[in-house]
């Protein structure tokens, strides 16, 4: 792997484990609530949202980040846990049907 794509790798990685912790604190706290806000004001956040409301969006981009990974041929089997394997096969499905979708 060029330098250059070993970088690109360690930027998805590190974003792949703040997605996981993301959603583990979703999945431990799934009462509490979890600000909403955007990144164009320091104004307050736009919503609450509990963290069973957040945790379908948080497993299904922990698991676009894997996905993305072992496409570019990283091993991803030790760093998976059990609770994202429903994400990541949905994510593979959709990925899949994408592919069909398009004409050769």
């Amino acid at each position: 792997m060029k330098l250059r794509g070993l970088d690109l790798a360690l930027q998805v990685r590190e974003q792949y484990r703040k997605a996981v912790k993301a959603f583990n604190e979703a999945a431990e706290f799934p009462q509490c609530r979890f600000p909403l806000g955007t990144h164009f004001s320091s104004g307050p956040d736009i919503a609450q949202l509990q963290g069973v409301e957040v945790l379908p969006l948080l497993g299904k981009q922990a698991a676009r980040i894997a996905v993305e990974l072992q496409d570019m041929g990283i091993d991803m089997q030790d760093e998976i846990g059990e609770h994202l394997g429903p994400y990541i096969l949905a994510v593979r499905d959709e990925n899949r049907e994408r592919r069909q979708e398009v004409p050769a």
